[in-house]
């Protein structure tokens, strides 16, 4: 553990993994409604499942077994969601 309070963890494929994956999904959607061929769109979501189980398995690595996070760092990611959900309720 370093000693600085951010949080900096490697960089990861998963989020560019499920944005090309969601537009396949996309395509899976349009091809199922309008062909019905249920078949892609199923078969991207298990790939978007399978993607998004990997992606979890990282987040729990880094904050359990490497300790990428501390208390501090929890209580400001808390209070980032607490903010953003408050801005989005502010806009609507």
């Amino acid at each position: 553990m370093s000693n600085h309070f951010f949080h900096l963890v490697k960089y990861s494929p998963w989020p560019i993994l499920v944005a090309l994956n969601l537009i396949n999904l996309a395509t899976g959607l349009v091809k199922s409604i309008t062909n019905y061929l249920f078949f892609f769109f199923f078969f991207f979501l298990m790939i978007n499942i399978l993607i998004m189980y990997q992606w979890w398995r990282d987040v729990v690595r880094e904050s359990l077994y490497e300790g990428f996070r501390s208390t501090l760092i929890n209580y400001m990611i808390s209070a980032g969601m607490i903010f953003f959900i408050f801005s989005e309720i502010w806009f609507f």
